[in-house]
């Protein structure tokens, strides 16, 4: 059973349109959670000691796009119909980041 689930995303806007996207809790609102759905509350706090999610992200600029990578550690002993599950509701959400950076992207052209 695998200790980590990592998943990697390459998004056609530059680090910093993806990197507003994920840290504002107005933004995080409409594309945290499963496809149809949004968040009616979101606290981020960057903060040694301050909350977010419970993975590790890290951004990778490359030819202009974003490479993002989630690490969600702590899966070890979570079933494989478990994992599969986060990592669907992980690509759900962000197939949503991706969808409002590419509405942002557009705008500011």
């Amino acid at each position: 059973m695998a200790e980590e689930l990592t998943i990697s995303r390459l998004i056609d806007a530059p680090p910093e349109l993806v990197w507003e996207a994920w840290t504002d809790p107005e933004y995080v609102k409409r594309w945290w959670g499963p496809k149809g759905f949004t968040s009616p509350k979101c606290s981020i706090d960057f903060r040694v000691g301050g909350g977010y999610l419970s993975a590790t992200q890290t951004f990778e600029e490359q030819d202009g796009k974003t490479k993002l990578t989630i690490s969600h550690y702590g899966v070890e002993g979570f079933s494989e119909e478990d994992v599969e599950s986060i990592r669907q509701g992980w690509n759900q959400s962000l197939d949503e980041l991706e969808e409002l950076v590419m509405i942002r992207k557009e705008k500011a052209a």
